[in-house]
């Protein structure tokens, strides 16, 4: 399982179903492609992350430059329904992203 850095939450309300990252997040994460299909996992044991069948939500995570390194950008709506964490770090597993509060 690959983690990225402590990542600070920026919101935007004009993605949906989307993580953004810089593409050195992404690399840390080993995602080399632009756009990468994942089922999103927030504020869950790393038991129902491995079984990933309940829980999720289907989503993308996009390599942006325009997104400042050091930083994630979800919806506003999906932010507050993972309890406004300001710093987060992912995991990444096969087709599967964890978001976790720090």
């Amino acid at each position: 399982m690959k983690t990225s850095n402590v990542l600070n939450i920026e919101t935007n309300l004009f993605i949906k179903d989307n993580i953004i990252i810089h593409p050195n997040e992404g690399y840390d994460l080993g995602l080399l492609n632009h756009s990468t299909p994942v089922k999103i996992f927030a504020n869950t044991t790393i038991d129902i992350f491995n079984l990933a069948e309940e829980y999720y939500t289907e989503g993308t995570v996009l390599l942006e430059n325009n997104c400042k390194q050091g930083s994630i950008q979800l919806s506003k709506k999906y932010w507050n329904s993972i309890g406004k964490p300001e710093k987060v770090r992912l995991f990444y597993e096969g087709n599967k992203v964890l978001i976790s509060n720090m």
